[in-house]
């Protein structure tokens, strides 16, 4: 299964990112020998061999050894690189779509109720998120849900998403909902529109937070 960086800037979407890849291995077997691999490596073999997207959080970096005994399943690569994240000091949280990556201090415990609404179409999407700033996020998210949308005052940074497969809507949503709290950032909805802001000032805001319910029937493709 080959695992691509796509840059999605505006006038770069398509554009292949060139980065250090797994090598071609047979589909279900492969020997690790990573050696002062730059984290970003690691996640990318993670996503291979899970199949989930991956969202490291904003800035991280470090160095991982891990050698495998031989040929291993997937599986079973899984679950060396889990545990030399941890060992390392990397926390790897799966809300049943994607990945979440950081250090252990910095992982937030709360987690958004992202529960998909009924009925969600099968429609694929390739999500294209290489040091991506974070208002395209807040404008992916309303075009993919249909509902407007208000950036928090001041937001800016840059993402990164390594997705190894195309996803339907609603895991592409909740995929850029796991960037987002990655990110320290909160929707609140208020009926017809939603607002993106600090998760700090969420926390004593009375609203439930949720996906909306309501989407396009068709979303054009960036």
């Amino acid at each position: 299964m080959a695992v691509a960086l796509v840059c999605g800037a505006a006038g770069q979407a398509g554009r292949t990112v060139r980065r250090s890849a797994p090598p071609s291995l047979a589909p279900r077997t492969m020997e690790l020998e990573l050696e002062r691999a730059d984290i970003r490596t690691v996640l990318l073999y993670l996503a291979e061999v899970t199949g989930k997207a991956v969202v490291p959080a904003p800035g991280l970096s470090g160095e991982i050894n891990v050698r495998s005994a031989g040929m291993l399943s997937t599986g079973e690569v899984e679950r060396l690189l889990l545990a030399a994240l941890a060992t390392n000091g990397f926390c790897v949280v799966d809300d049943g779509t994607c990945l979440r990556v950081a250090r252990v201090d910095d992982m937030p415990l709360n987690t958004m109720d992202t529960t998909p609404p009924a009925g969600g179409d099968e429609e694929r999407f390739t999500l294209h998120l290489e040091d991506t700033e974070l208002r395209s996020v807040v404008a992916r998210l309303a075009e993919l849900t249909g509902t407007t949308m208000l950036p928090a005052a001041g937001m800016s940074g840059r993402v990164t998403v390594i997705n190894p497969r195309p996803v339907t809507r609603d895991e592409a949503v909740k995929i850029l909902y796991a960037v987002l709290e990655t990110h320290g950032y909160s929707v609140v909805e208020y009926g017809t529109y939603a607002k993106v802001v600090r998760a700090s000032d969420a926390a004593g805001n009375p609203m439930r937070l949720r996906m909306p319910r309501t989407a396009p029937a068709k979303v054009k493709e960036q």
